[in-house]
């Protein structure tokens, strides 16, 4: 069809058209069993908006076949004439746009189906407060459970439709957190039937989980209901943030190095980044607190006095002293915010499920003052763990993507969810412990919590840097070797055995993080350098725990004290050894890759000409990068241009600028993409100057482009030896060829309404093609960011000769 407009415009220009009654056949042919297919779903639909809106759409897209039939027809006489050609015209656009109304009415009528069972079960579920015998529960359950089930089908095979990767995320994660709470609800409903003492605490669980019931379906309504290449947030919180402050800062860091820095764009940068690190330092220690409200200080002042430099007043050993502390601040603020989580990570996420086993002890719950008193530590540290995982998030890093950062921020919301209806069911099996009912709600409830913070702990230590995380935990163990020094010399039986047990936790908390290391490697080589000690440090603080009871029962046999200080000692050692081994196993890899930046660093720089090829092992694949200007990328996005299309292409521009493209094929594609789409941008903004050949050829280059960017980013994924980098990889490349064939078709319907001169369906094609430009130009800067960050767990055998060479000089659009 898009061959069709161009031939249009051709004929235009008084160029002979080729016969195309055999394309044109084949198009109606298409029509044909479309129209068909269309009909059978229209009357098979109960809906009769969508019956309306599926017999407009139809009449739309016969009557276009049958224009295309005739201008074939005319054109094959040899016809020349304004009618043959608007015949043409019409009817390419038709079938465009009358597909896409169809389709778009479909979509719309699958979606509202979606949201009816939602609507139906949201109205339904309220009912549980009045259930009060076992009949009107089994009728109860038993018709929500049907209905659930149903829904979370259709949620699931919608998921698998969401062109986006982070809804189609969220979209799965509401609906387990849905079925979640329909289990919890139907076991909280059985307690409350089958005890009527403890009553007030049971009916609170149940009205918060009909109540996270209604939340988790109006959040799958919002996602279900957004345009399809919009990204949804998942976080109704005002105060949430759209970028890390790792980002940020580096963002400014580049913006301090570059000679021609944006004012402005350094104005917001420092703003974000000192609202984001005062955030995070209220949860942080006094000394911590007070060094980065310094840091924040000195980012203020000194880029007020770059923003005074305006009169010239200032030389520039002065601008260059200015930015060197700015730059010093940045550096500061990360190391210390980095330790400071470490810090409270090693602390808080060493063994968070010991308070359950403890709140759920049947002697403790005939206590109830203890019981009260261990609830309320189990909320502080609920709060705590879930703060703690959001200052993760917020702060970023490179071990963080979008995707990474809201399954952060939902774990910590769940946990959040779930934390008071652990204490609500504690609460009610403490005036109860022989109730069966209550026990298997407080068991089930439990479970979800505990499943929820390890899902937790293991997101915040893939967030953080594995060497910090490290070296927190062993000081973590250290304190508590000591602790256990201090019991056994003074023969203190509770202290032995609980400063024994806070040292063992502590100790396979660094057996835990090496082994997630281990597990998310494919290098058989790094794994040898740890597995051996990570299982030895296993055993020896197992032992170690054997040999704490036996001193705890007998604190004056020497022989026992001698026994347990050898393996305290062991276990103290084990930490170390399995620290080291990691940090120097990591070491390796990053000592490597440091290695090859610094050849680069000192080698001459060549000749900027180059064959775009894929390198692959077992063959080699020529591929050109189409050819549009001689003119730099840079030169191809006008400043006159302000519309998101031209921001986003900038914003690419940006980031690949920070990078030499000598030798990095990734890097080229993608400053490639940003030109060609600086290009698009124009169309959006004039696009009425455009020619409708340079309309869809733009839209078939980018689309070129981003597929051999592509390739480039397969063969780091196929190569890099960590498991999440490479799921990370493989994630975002699932984005780019959906995105580029819309934007081929969106450019394709906007060529013909140019040609038409229908203003209206111009508008509507711009506003798609702006959707889908920033989010093709914003998937590929996440992917080059990716990439990078892969490219250090490539091994250097592997071959590969992809370099990441900093620019000295980044250039700022």
């Amino acid at each position: 069809v898009s061959q069709l407009a161009i031939f249009h415009e051709e004929s235009e220009a008084g160029r002979s058209i080729p016969d195309i009654t055999l394309p044109v056949q084949g198009v109606c042919a298409a029509v044909g069993n479309l129209v068909q297919v269309g009909k059978d779903t229209a009357n098979a639909s109960s809906d009769e908006k969508f019956k309306a809106e599926m017999n407009i759409a139809l009449e739309v897209v016969k009557e276009s076949s049958e224009n295309l039939n005739q201008a074939a027809q005319l054109l094959k006489e040899g016809s020349t004439s304004p009618h043959a050609r608007d015949k043409l015209i019409d009817g390419t656009k038709g079938i465009l746009t009358g597909t896409t109304d169809l389709l778009i009415s479909y979509d719309e009528s699958e979606v509202k189906k979606i949201v009816r069972a939602c609507n139906n079960i949201k109205d339904y579920i309220p009912n549980a407060a009045v259930i009060a015998c076992q009949e009107d529960y089994q009728t109860f359950t038993t018709s929500v459970k049907a209905a659930i089930d149903n829904l979370l089908i259709r949620i699931k095979g919608r998921a698998d439709d969401l062109l986006i990767e982070i809804n189609r995320q969220l979209l799965l994660r509401s609906s387990c957190n849905i079925e979640d709470a329909e289990e919890s609800l139907g076991s909280v409903l059985k307690a409350i039937i089958d005890d009527n003492q403890q009553v007030q605490p049971l009916q609170k669980s149940r009205d918060s989980f009909v109540e996270i019931l209604r939340e988790e379906i109006e959040e799958v309504k919002r996602i279900l209901m957004l345009p399809f290449s919009q990204i949804y947030d998942g976080s109704q919180d005002p105060t949430s943030h759209s970028t890390s402050l790792c980002h940020d800062l580096d963002q400014l860091r580049d913006d301090l190095a570059n000679s021609q820095c944006n004012k402005d764009y350094r104005d917001k940068l420092v703003d974000d980044a000192t609202s984001k690190i005062t955030d995070i330092s209220n949860r942080c220690d006094s000394e911590s607190q007070t060094e980065m409200t310094s840091n924040c200080n000195v980012l203020q002042m000194q880029n007020q006095n770059l923003k005074e430099d305006n009169s010239g007043s200032q030389n520039a050993t002065e601008i260059q002293a200015a930015k060197a502390q700015m730059v010093g601040a940045i550096d500061n603020t990360e190391k210390v915010i980095q330790k400071q989580l470490a810090k409270q990570i090693a602390e808080k996420f060493t063994d968070p499920e010991l308070v359950i086993k403890e709140l759920q002890n049947p002697t403790t719950l005939q206590d109830q003052q203890k019981t009260e008193s261990n609830c309320q530590a189990f909320a502080d540290l609920s709060e705590s763990l879930a703060s703690t995982a959001e200052d993760v998030a917020l702060f970023g890093g490179n071990n963080l993507n979008l995707e990474q950062t809201q399954e952060i921020r939902s774990a910590s919301n769940k946990l959040r969810k779930v934390a008071p209806e652990v204490v609500n069911a504690v609460m009610a099996c403490s005036g109860n412990v022989e109730n069966e009912s209550i026990k298997q709600f407080s068991d089930g409830i439990a479970t979800q919590w505990k499943d929820t913070a390890r899902s937790l702990s293991k997101f915040v230590d893939g967030a953080m840097d594995s060497h910090t995380l490290m070296a927190a935990s062993e000081e973590a163990a250290e304190k508590s070797a000591n602790d256990l020094s201090e019991a056994i010399e003074k023969s203190h039986p509770q202290g032995i055995v609980l400063n024994a047990s806070n040292f063992a936790k502590h100790a396979n908390r660094v057996s835990t993080i090496a082994k997630r290391e281990v597990e998310n490697s494919e290098d058989p080589t790094f794994a040898i350098k740890i597995t051996e000690n990570q299982a030895a440090l296993e055993k020896d603080a197992a032992d170690m725990l054997v040999c704490a009871d036996v001193l705890a029962a007998q604190t004056s046999n020497q022989e026992a004290k001698d026994k347990l200080n050898v393996q305290k000692e062991l276990v103290r050692s084990g930490v170390h050894n399995v620290r080291t081994s990691l940090s120097d196993a990591l070491g390796d890899e990053v000592q490597q890759a440091t290695h090859r930046i610094q050849e680069l660093e000192v080698a001459d720089v060549v000749e900027n000409v180059k064959k775009h090829e894929v390198r692959i092992a077992e063959e080699k694949v020529v591929e050109e990068v189409p050819q549009q200007q001689d003119t730099e990328p840079e030169e191809q996005i006008p400043s006159y241009l302000t519309n998101p299309i031209a921001e986003a292409a900038r914003a690419l521009r940006r980031e690949t600028s920070r990078w030499s493209d000598n030798d990095n094929d990734i890097i080229t594609t993608a400053s490639k993409a940003a030109g060609l789409m600086g290009t698009m941008s124009r169309i959006v903004e004039d696009g009425n100057e455009l020619t409708r050949r340079e309309i869809i050829q733009t839209a078939k280059d980018i689309a070129s482009v981003s597929d051999l960017f592509a390739k480039y980013v397969q063969e780091i994924a196929r190569k890099c030896s960590d498991k999440r980098m490479k799921e990370n990889l493989k994630l975002l490349l699932q984005r780019l060829p959906t995105i580029s064939t819309q934007l081929k078709v969106v450019a394709t319907v906007k060529a013909t309404a140019v040609a038409s001169g229908d203003e209206k369906s111009s508008k509507e094609a711009n506003e798609a093609l702006i959707v889908n430009a920033t989010n093709l130009m914003n998937t590929i800067k996440e992917t080059v960011n990716a990439a990078k960050a892969a490219s250090i767990k490539i091994r250097t055998e592997s071959g590969d000769k992809i370099e990441w060479r900093r620019n000295p000089n980044p250039k700022f659009f």
